[in-house]
């Protein structure tokens, strides 16, 4: 009954609209009814937005931790620099999305959305939701450093967009620790802990972003996909943790799967592969030395102090070349550091809500991010031994995160 009375509402309403457009001829109106007419769109547009982004359910003033003006903003921001109302609509949706639902309402981040509760979703169901976002942002927010980079098609370039896009990455995680309560700057400058793990950050970025210039997008993804398999083995080799033979297959399975990558008789990229597995490893010994923290920090404030110490990292290294960025750049850098927000929110919400057992297999989503933005950004077309390659690593991984949940590594 519900949506009938909707979609007989909607009819008339488009009717009563069509109507008027397809009856009046324009030749009917002279220059000054025009030009009145062409104040209509402005003076109504705001009695249509300001209610629902402003008032509450009772018709009150709605302005304290209200998200939906924090997205209004936002979108404007989008609306004006891409003149895209797809993108406005888009823009806005996605930020109301995150700071309705994933930010605002937790506590302690463990996320039960509102939207959700009429279908009784479980929590495994929805990690496995943000897991999925989570590797969406990471890889939308690559894709548009890789955009810029081809504009300008010199490596240097790398540092500068690194840099200008963690300043914007910082201020977003700045605001959502805002939000939460948690900033605390002396905790996150003074300790040297962190210092180091974003250190090993900057590294793995260096290299990985290299790869991502260098390299077609999807073998990047495939190629890093090598960090878990990785850890495994230094795990074992440096933390002296007991990896018996079915993991050590796992490890020499990946290893088969990013020779078949490479494809080392058809050498096509030269040895720019070695750029996404220097970034594996160094992403390996960074999870490694995570491991043995002394002190356990809140998520946020781990992304804050690891972003600052990138964005520093690339500020240094940008002193070599300054290029003149034009406002187009800066705002594609502007949403990339949006992207990269949301997955570090969407990446700490998944580990609350769901057990890394449930959720880690959707990881190797960003592989298919990659293939799609590869095909559609940057006109790549996979090779037969890149999807067979892939589906090797992709197995291995599976095969280890399915033994380290029996003994009880992962849960």
């Amino acid at each position: 009954m519900h949506w009938s009375t909707i979609i007989y509402c909607g009819i008339i309403t488009y009717l009563t609209r069509f109507s008027t457009i397809f009856l009046l001829k324009e030749d009917i109106l002279n220059d000054k009814t025009k030009k009145i007419l062409s104040y209509v769109p402005s003076a109504i547009f705001p009695a249509i937005i300001f209610p629902p982004i402003f008032l509450d359910s009772a018709g009150s003033l709605d302005i304290d931790n209200n998200p939906k003006i924090l997205a209004a903003l936002f979108a404007i921001i989008i609306g004006f620099f891409s003149r895209s109302i797809i993108a406005t609509i888009f823009a806005g949706t996605y930020f109301l999305l995150v700071f309705d639902f994933c930010i605002l309402p937790i506590e302690k981040l463990i996320i039960k959305p509102l939207m959700f509760h009429k279908f009784k979703v479980s929590n495994d169901l929805l990690g496995i939701f943000y897991m999925l976002l989570c590797q969406f942002s990471f890889a939308t927010n690559d894709a548009f450093v890789k955009v810029i980079y081809e504009n300008y098609d010199e490596i240097f370039v790398l540092n500068q967009i690194i840099f200008i896009r963690g300043i914007f990455t910082l201020l977003f995680i700045l605001l959502f620790l805002y939000i939460k309560k948690e900033i605390d700057f002396k905790l996150i400058f003074y300790s040297k802990e962190l210092r180091i793990r974003g250190l090993l950050e900057s590294l793995a970025g260096l290299f990985f972003f290299i790869g991502i210039a260098l390299l077609p997008f999807a073998n990047v993804y495939i190629l890093l996909s090598m960090a878990p398999i990785l850890l495994t083995a230094f795990s074992a080799i440096f933390l002296n943790e007991k990896v018996r033979w079915r993991r050590w297959s796992a490890v020499l399975l990946g290893f088969v799967g990013v020779v078949v990558v490479i494809n080392p008789g058809k050498l096509e990229t030269s040895y720019y592969f070695i750029f996404p597995i220097i970034a594996a490893i160094m992403l390996s010994i960074r999870d490694m030395y995570t491991k043995n923290f002394k002190k356990d920090y809140p998520s946020l404030q781990i992304a804050f102090m690891t972003c600052f110490v990138v964005t520093i990292f690339f500020g240094i290294l940008s002193i070599y070349k300054f290029y003149d960025f034009s406002l187009k750049d800066i705002f594609i850098l502007f949403i990339s550091a949006f992207f990269l927000s949301i997955g570090y929110i969407f990446s700490i919400a998944t580990i609350k809500i769901a057990l890394v057992s449930v959720t880690s297999t959707f990881r190797y989503s960003v592989i298919l991010w990659g293939i799609l933005y590869g095909y559609f950004l940057f006109d790549e077309v996979p090779s037969t031994n890149t999807y067979v390659g892939a589906l090797i690593i992709v197995v291995s991984g599976l095969i280890i995160i399915s033994r380290q949940k029996k003994i009880g590594v992962i849960k």
